[in-house]
Parts: C-alpha cells; sequence; structure tokens
C-alpha cells in the first residue's frame, strides 16, 4: 500500500487516496473493515480501441467536422462571450501541428511525469485529432474550424503511453 499522492503532503483530498498492487480478494474485505476507508476500486487499464495510423490527406482531414456540422453550430451560436479552457486527457499532442499550435496551452505528461505532452508518433496523432475536433483553425482548411473555435484552448494531458494504452490511476 502506497499513498497516491504523497507529494501534496495533506494539501488536497488526493493524499487520502491509496493505491493498491495485489491481486488478493481478501485484501479488500479487510481494508472495508478498516476506519477511514471509503471507495475500494481494483487497479486496471484503459486504452485507444485500436492502433492508430494517421493517414489524413487532402479533402479527408476535416471529416469528423462536417460530420457534426460544426460550421453551421457557429451560424446558430454566434459570436462567442467567454473563453473555455478543454483539458484533452489521453495519448500525447503534436504542439506544433498548424491547425491547433495557436490555441494550446502549456500541458503535461503524466506517463513521463514532465511537462512535454508530446508522444511517440503514431499515437500522438490521437489526441491531435481529437484537439483539431475542438480548437482547428479554420485558416488550416478551407474554413472548417473547430466546434469550440475560437472560444477554447486545449490544455493536453498524456496519460496513455505510445501504444495509447495506460491505467486507471
Amino acid at each position: 500500500v502506497a499513498d497516491a499522492f504523497s507529494e501534496h503532503n495533506g494539501d488536497t483530498d488526493l493524499g487520502r487516496w491509496i493505491i493498491i498492487h495485489d491481486d488478493d480478494e481478501d485484501l479488500g474485505d479487510e481494508l472495508r473493515a478498516t476506519s477511514g476507508i471509503e471507495y475500494i476500486e481494483k487497479e486496471g487499464t484503459i486504452g485507444i480501441i485500436e492502433p492508430i495510423e494517421f493517414t489524413e490527406t487532402g479533402d479527408d482531414k476535416t471529416w469528423n467536422l462536417e460530420k457534426i456540422h460544426t460550421a453551421e453550430a457557429h451560424k446558430i451560436l454566434g459570436e462567442p462571450k467567454h473563453t473555455v479552457i478543454v483539458a484533452v486527457v489521453d495519448t500525447g499532442v503534436d504542439m506544433s501541428h498548424p491547425a491547433i499550435k495557436d490555441r494550446l496551452l502549456p500541458g503535461r505528461n503524466i506517463v513521463d511525469g514532465n511537462n512535454n505532452p508530446r508522444n511517440k508518433l503514431p499515437s500522438e496523432m490521437h489526441a491531435t485529432h481529437v484537439s483539431g475536433t475542438i480548437i482547428m483553425d479554420p485558416r488550416y482548411s478551407d474554413d472548417s474550424y473547430g466546434i469550440a473555435y475560437p472560444i477554447a484552448k486545449v490544455m493536453p494531458v498524456r496519460v496513455l503511453n505510445e501504444r495509447g494504452m495506460g491505467t486507471f490511476t
């Protein structure tokens, strides 16, 4: 048993969480009987459904924006009134991609424990694509733009490794 967020030194509720790396089912029962334990969840893995191959070229690079009708949504909503920040918690983001680079905030890399949200290609393309769906600049492709452009900025948070896999914690 280890304190999952010891770097917070009890400054937040996070300091009271623990991670248990044990397959012993009886351990959960023992912990439930212990005072102060509110919830127990078994560790698990999560990931993108299939390997990513980034092959967008020419006319198909904005298929997702056309499918969800972002141009029509922007006409209905009109001028934005405020800015929002959207955290894309996913694979790494290509911070230099021309469609999104001007709308990205500094990010975090949980996998490598640093502030560089890049990942090894091609898996970073998933979060780059998701970010484009949110904030793509219309100058990038024939007046197609992200659903929350220009009111949103994306903060990339890399939690999945180069194979697109990670753990709940």
